[in-house]
């Protein structure tokens, strides 16, 4: 996966590309949580706008700083990602799928462990997914 992290502020790079998105936008979500307990909001935001690469900083290159430091600043800018990067859940419903049932075979000299936590977290995909369906 393209998900890397910087040394300097600990805050994962996102590679602008949708399957990826999910995870990212998890990570970010705790990295602002962090900043905002030490004050330091806007510089959170900065940093999650330079951390953007290909699509996604597309998307928020020409945005305004003006409201950088303002309370909805964080969410504002998620809204735009998401709108974009977001793949529908029925969309992730069959790659979920398709991941658990026919990608799933236990590779020679795979250890048992390693097996049986990529199962759980296949499973885990497909429950959470099917739950967004219905």
């Amino acid at each position: 996966m393209g998900l890397m992290i910087t040394n300097d502020s600990f805050i994962a790079l996102f590679d602008g590309q949708p399957q990826s998105y999910q995870e990212w936008r998890k990570r970010i979500n705790i990295y602002h949580l962090k900043m905002k307990l030490q004050k330091r909001s806007a510089e959170s935001i900065l940093n999650i706008i330079g951390s953007l690469q290909g699509t996604a900083w597309r998307l928020v290159e020409n945005c305004g700083l003006a409201k950088i430091d303002g309370d909805s600043a964080f969410d504002d800018l998620m809204k735009t990602l998401d709108t974009a990067l977001r793949c529908d859940a029925r969309v992730r419903l069959r790659q979920d799928f398709d991941g658990y049932f026919t990608h799933l075979p236990r590779k020679p000299g795979q250890a048992l462990l390693s097996f049986i936590t990529n199962h759980d977290e296949k499973l885990q995909k497909c429950w959470g997914t099917w739950h967004e369906n219905s």
